[in-house]
């Protein structure tokens, strides 16, 4: 009994250190002092191992997949922003068109606007160069032209005719009586003829106007032509047609009219429209 508990005492003792010399030894130690060892446990170690790094392989695998995956996601989102960017610049182009319209627009109005303004300067420009030197309109105010110009009737008056020729005897003139005020009356006398009011009737240079058909009522108030009225180069004796009552050259408030006063000769009435027509010399 003795002996064979040295001897398992003795094996247990030897299996100790055999277990610290694999602990502690490398293989290649182990082969070379011959030690025998149970090579289960160590594809027990190795297998763990693999396990181990096959563990760690397939996370990386599955992590690259998953960036893989991700990336193509995010390629795929870009993709579909792209093709939804597209439609929404291709529907702003009309909006940069109709902003860059606007300018034109408004630059189109202002032209226009500076050419109507224009257009109406260079209308009033020639209505008062037309008024001014070549034809003007007036009113007849009072009965003094009967029956040929009844009050209120509206004229043209011809300004140029004066300008290259000189009044006739018979023109219906109009003539500045005053700053504020012009006369419309019937040339009668010329410059350097002697002009008489004599019974009732006009005599030029002491003969007798029988020309004058229309004032051919007899003259009750033949005024400063009581006496001769000789008249200057420059100056003409007019009358009414309604003789007897007619401010004219029979007054000493009008008496001989200037040449530089006369404006005009009447050649159009335009109103009343019953009446429209040339005014009979």
């Amino acid at each position: 009994m003795s002996d064979n508990n040295n001897i398992n005492i003795d094996d247990s003792l030897k299996f100790l250190d055999q277990i610290n010399i694999y602990e502690n030894a490398s293989l290649d130690d182990l082969f070379k002092k011959g030690q025998t060892f149970d090579t289960e446990d160590l594809f027990e170690d190795d297998e763990v191992e693999t396990e181990e790094v096959e563990t760690e392989a397939e996370v990386e695998n599955v992590a690259e997949s998953t960036d893989s995956d991700s990336l193509g996601d995010t390629e795929e989102i870009v993709a579909h922003d792209i093709l939804e960017t597209e439609p929404q610049d291709q529907q702003e182009q009309p909006e940069d068109n109709v902003d860059k319209e606007k300018p034109k627009k408004e630059k189109r109005f202002v032209n226009n606007l500076i050419f109507v303004m224009v257009c109406m300067v260079i209308a009033f420009a020639l209505a008062f160069l037309l008024s001014k030197f070549v034809i003007h309109n007036t009113i007849v105010d009072g009965d003094s032209m009967c029956e040929t110009l009844n009050d209120g009737d509206r004229l043209l008056v011809d300004k140029l005719a004066y300008n290259i020729g000189d009044p006739a005897r018979y023109d219906i003139i109009v003539f500045e009586q005053s700053d504020d005020e012009n006369y419309i009356k019937r040339v009668i006398g010329l410059p350097g003829e002697v002009v008489q009011i004599y019974n009732g009737a006009v005599y030029i240079n002491g003969m007798k106007l029988d020309g004058d058909t229309y004032g051919n009522t007899q003259i009750k108030d033949p005024g400063i032509a009581e006496e001769p009225v000789i008249l200057g180069d420059d100056e003409y004796f007019v009358l009414g047609d309604n003789r007897n009552n007619s401010i004219d050259s029979r007054k000493k408030s009008v008496g001989k009219v200037k040449r530089d006063k006369i404006d005009g000769r009447a050649i159009f009435r335009i109103y009343p429209f019953s009446k429209i027509g040339s005014v009979k010399k």
